[in-house]
């Protein structure tokens, strides 16, 4: 009985999340009003028509390891911060987790004059795992730690941008197997993504820049007009744009992670901030997968929540004082 009631409980809740998922992608943005076959196919991708070929929630491993690596491939403000929080809050894990900067455990001075690439810019896991790959190493060969729960970083103001799930995306699933690295895919309703990182000029900017007109495995990204004088986006018609081909790229490559890591015989664990009851499912599956024999630990609480709009707005304005203040 009291199996049936929690089966009950579980379906109710898998039907709120895709009332609100189908709600949020209803919402008319004005960025989407003058593309509404992109918006209705935005929402396709972000996760509200399930299908076999789109899982929620994937199996558990045949093997556990507290070994085990964990590199995560989800996007910043998908609920990278909320996977950091969950994993530090086991302290045999705490201690190897990184966060989008990762100190450097080989002599990255010889990497360096091996590649001829610009130095990495302010010790971005990103930027390693692409100097590791470019230099025939195995992409975590360069950097310390065990847990990367956000490898992409883009700033304008640093003139950088290091996304290795859109770049190196096989080479991390050939460098590895299963028993070694668990890959992750944190989520969320791209119209709620695009809420937030439209909030983040330099990070939005540098994307659009960086991957603006690309063609990546012969998928051919959005054209934009952009350029490096459009950090302001006093041209809305700009940032429109370019929070479009943002959309386009994220909608793209996570259909692209769930199928080559298919692919190459990983077990995506999916953490889809839009479905908070499988979400919480699949981190027991994480946690377990990492190591964690007592699942009464597991708590998942969002690190984040609506804070994003404030921080990112005193962030624009402390880069706007810096640069007036500067000769």
């Amino acid at each position: 009985m009291e199996g049936s009631k929690s089966t009950t409980r579980l379906a109710l809740a898998v039907l709120v999340s895709v009332g609100l998922t189908v709600f949020l992608c209803s919402i008319s943005f004005t960025y989407m009003q003058s593309n509404s076959s992109f918006s209705q196919t935005l929402c396709v991708n972000s996760g509200v028509a399930v299908s076999s070929a789109h899982p929620i929630t994937y199996p558990n491993a045949s093997s556990s390891s507290a070994e085990m690596k964990l590199i995560n491939l989800g996007f910043m403000k998908t609920g990278t911060s909320t996977l950091k929080t969950f994993l530090w809050q086991f302290p045999e894990l705490e201690p190897d987790v990184r966060h989008f900067t990762c100190g450097v455990v080989k002599d990255y001075k010889q990497m360096h004059a091996r590649t001829g690439s610009p130095r990495i810019n302010g010790n971005n896991c990103g930027g390693y795992i692409g100097e590791a790959i470019k230099a025939g190493l195995k992409p975590l060969e360069l950097i310390s730690g065990n847990f990367f729960t956000q490898n992409d970083y883009t700033s304008h103001h640093r003139r950088v941008s290091y996304n290795p799930s859109v770049e190196y995306l096989d080479e991390m699933f050939t460098a590895y197997s299963p028993n070694e690295v668990v890959f992750t895919l944190t989520t969320r309703a791209t119209p709620s993504w695009v809420e937030s990182i439209k909030w983040w000029y330099s990070s939005l900017l540098r994307l659009c820049i960086t991957f603006q007109g690309r063609e990546i495995d012969g998928y051919k990204l959005r054209e934009v007009n952009v350029s490096d004088g459009d950090y302001e986006f006093k041209n809305e018609s700009v940032r429109s744009d370019c929070l479009l081909m943002a959309a386009e790229l994220k909608d793209w490559n996570e259909y692209r992670i769930r199928s080559k890591a298919a692919v190459h015989g990983h077990k995506l664990v999916e953490l889809n901030l839009a479905f908070a009851a499988q979400m919480e499912a699949n981190y027991k599956i994480l946690a377990q997968r990492l190591g964690i024999r007592d699942l009464s630990r597991v708590k998942v609480s969002h690190a984040n929540a609506n804070k994003h709009k404030e921080r990112a707005t005193k962030a624009n304005k402390h880069k706007q004082m810096k640069r007036k203040s500067m000769p």
